[in-house]
């Protein structure tokens, strides 16, 4: 909680922030449970919308309980995946904290990435892109701002760089490139000299380029990319933790575009090792890896063992929240693959 210390110095003292540690750590625990991409989005909800308690420009002052409803009601929309309406209600706060003159460029700056965010998971990748833009200017300047010596440093490079990050995968997603590229780019040669490829940021920045790789049709740079980031992470990897199996079920499917089936079956079976090692976990993102692998059977004339992951694929997704994405994988694939139903006709 360094960075809210450091924002008091230089901001009026309210009754509401004072509280907002103790809301900020609720929030973060929650955020840590959705997903790691919004570890800092109560941070920088939380902090923003203490702007709203500022007696300038505000005819009354919020209690302790709006701000934490008003917190609370944005993550439920992200927990929910709700996107849409995360980012429309992103949208009005933001338009609201520009107008409060005690709203510091860091608030301003955070709160604006954690908007982007929404948008791009709503697919409004053009709406991103502006919106990390803007986060993009705020951030930087709060960062020259900051002695680097600053124990709020850290986080707010950290932020900073994974705004720049993610606006390259909003410019990928809206068909540029090239600037997508120089976004991912300029990650690596920033941060790789100074942490290292095992930082998150870079590991992220990595892949964008392998994906711009594979956009250019360069499947073996691109593989080498993926193959480099799933190293680091597996030299850190923790029981429980997706991101690995991720990114092998990634590199599994780039190597069967290679055509390389031997390396994508290694991967694609790695991956599931280490997401399900008892082989009996109903996670619909178990599904997707069984439909890729059996998918792969099926190319390899290996129809039998992609009929076993088939019919386990087909049960988790009964089982579980309906996956519309994966039963339209899987349908197609059953067809070809599984024995078609006898039919008995009279004589």
């Amino acid at each position: 909680m360094h960075i809210l210390a450091h924002w008091s110095n230089d901001r009026p003292t309210r009754g509401v922030t004072a509280a907002l540690p103790f809301l900020i750590e609720d929030f973060m625990r929650t955020a840590f449970r959705i997903s790691s991409r919004w570890k800092y989005a109560a941070i920088a909800l939380g902090v923003a919308l203490a702007s709203l308690a500022s007696d300038s420009g505000h005819a009354q002052q919020p209690s302790k309980s709006t701000v934490e409803k008003a917190v609370a009601n944005f993550m439920d929309l992200l927990q929910q995946k709700r996107d849409a309406e995360a980012a429309a209600v992103g949208d009005k706060m933001l338009g609201l904290l520009k107008r409060d003159k005690n709203t510091s460029e860091i608030e301003l700056g955070m709160l604006a990435a954690t908007v982007a965010r929404t948008h791009h998971g709503a697919g409004s990748y053009v709406k991103a892109h502006e919106t990390f833009d803007y986060a993009e200017v705020l951030l930087k300047r709060a960062l020259d701002k900051i002695d680097k010596s600053d124990q709020s440093y850290p986080t707010l490079e950290w932020f900073y760089y994974g705004a720049i990050k993610n606006n390259g995968d909003a410019l990928l997603r809206s068909g540029r490139v090239k600037d997508a590229e120089k976004k991912y780019q300029r990650v690596v040669d920033d941060l790789a000299g100074k942490y290292g490829e095992d930082n998150d940021n870079v590991l992220t920045a990595l892949a964008g380029l392998a994906d711009v790789a594979i956009d250019g049709g360069r499947l073996d740079e691109a593989a080498g990319l993926f193959a480099r980031v799933c190293g680091k992470y597996e030299e850190r990897h923790k029981a429980g933790d997706p991101t690995l199996s991720n990114c092998l079920n990634n590199l599994a499917r780039l190597h069967t575009l290679r055509g390389d089936y031997s390396q994508a079956e290694q991967a694609f079976e790695k991956a599931l090792a280490i997401r399900d090692p008892s082989g009996t976990s109903n996670d619909t993102q178990i599904a997707t890896y069984l439909v890729n692998l059996a998918e792969l059977k099926g190319m390899r004339a290996r129809f039998r063992e992609a009929e076993v992951l088939l019919r386990r694929a087909v049960v988790i997704i009964e089982t579980s929240t309906v996956c519309a994405a994966i039963a339209a994988a899987v349908a197609p694939l059953t067809a070809k693959v599984l024995p078609a139903p006898t039919v008995v006709v009279p004589v």
